[in-house]
């Protein structure tokens, strides 16, 4: 479980430098949201929803991966934001990367 981390992790942090426009081509995963932070923008991609049950409980929860930007040259559109760093939450597994 440990190595599936690493390289989940290892895959993510690889768009770092890359654009938006890179990562959802690459990935076919698009925003649900974007917040503005200094300097940037936080975009909000949900994964899908993982259902588990164990002992008569279940549970089900979905992946949230936050993707810091900053403005570069290009513009405003997808690929005028280029990814300084991200964060997940959830089963990230699931998600195409």
């Amino acid at each position: 479980m440990e190595q599936v981390e690493e390289d989940r992790s290892a895959r993510i942090s690889a768009f770092q430098g890359s654009t938006m426009a890179d990562f959802s081509g690459e990935t076919g995963l698009t925003a649900s949201s974007l917040y503005p932070i200094t300097g940037g923008r936080v975009f909000v991609v949900d994964g899908p929803p993982v259902a588990w049950s164990y002992g008569g409980y279940s549970n089900v929860t979905a992946s949230r991966l936050l993707i810091q930007t900053e403005l570069n040259e290009r513009g405003a559109t997808a690929d005028g934001w280029t990814i300084g760093g991200t964060t997940r939450t959830g089963p990230c597994q699931l998600l195409p990367i």
